[in-house]
């Protein structure tokens, strides 16, 4: 599923979780969590060395980006390695939320190496649903 149906395809008022992850660049995966405020499986997608970023969308509210690395949560903000790649944004959480996913968007393409463009738009990812 791409992620335009994937986010046309959800009912923010609907009790289950829903999350799509699709592959993001070569070690890395993105989790899109749509619906639900608990965490989604980034902790289980990221065992064995590989990362994970997420995003969560939910009831019109965008959260600071988490990055899981083999099981592991941390913040972007928190990682002295990382202040290199947002150092020079205006990052402040009162900004409109546009603004402030631009901002996420964007430390997370200098981090990984891959922005989201329309090669990643239109790619194939995977709904989950949990009740």
């Amino acid at each position: 599923m791409r992620a335009k149906t994937a986010m046309r395809s959800h009912d923010p008022a609907g009790p289950e979780q829903r999350v799509w992850i699709t592959p993001h660049a070569p070690g890395w995966s993105h989790v899109l969590l749509l619906r639900g405020g608990q965490a989604s499986s980034a902790e289980e997608l990221s065992r064995h060395g590989q990362r994970v970023f997420e995003i969560s969308y939910v009831s019109g509210e965008i959260d600071e980006p988490i990055y899981t690395h083999d099981g592991a949560y941390r913040g972007i903000f928190d990682e002295t390695e990382y202040d290199v790649h947002w150092a020079d944004l205006s990052y402040d959480d009162t900004m409109p939320e546009a603004e402030l996913l631009e901002q996420f968007l964007t430390i997370i393409g200098r981090i990984t190496g891959r922005f989201l463009d329309r090669d990643w738009i239109s790619s194939q990812g995977l709904l989950c649903i949990k009740p």
